[in-house]
């Protein structure tokens, strides 16, 4: 992904709730989406930014409910 994750997480704080356009649209302009359109990943995969830092990894079926249960 063209992002670089630590450069990003330094703009947002757990108070962003989306919801205040002004804020928003500075960050848009800071940190513009590095894709064209949205992709959808339908196999396992590793999500990376440019640094090659991990943003997330996507394991479907992964945890079953039966796991979830037994880990809460």
């Amino acid at each position: 992904m063209q992002i670089d994750i630590a450069r990003y997480s330094k703009l947002i704080s757990p108070k962003n709730t989306g919801h205040n356009e002004e804020k928003e649209e500075k960050l848009l302009e800071r940190c513009p989406p590095g894709h064209e359109g949205t992709k959808l990943v339908d196999k396992p995969a590793t999500i990376i930014d440019d640094s090659g830092t991990i943003i997330t990894w996507y394991l479907p079926d992964a945890l079953t409910e039966t796991t979830q249960v037994h880990n809460v």
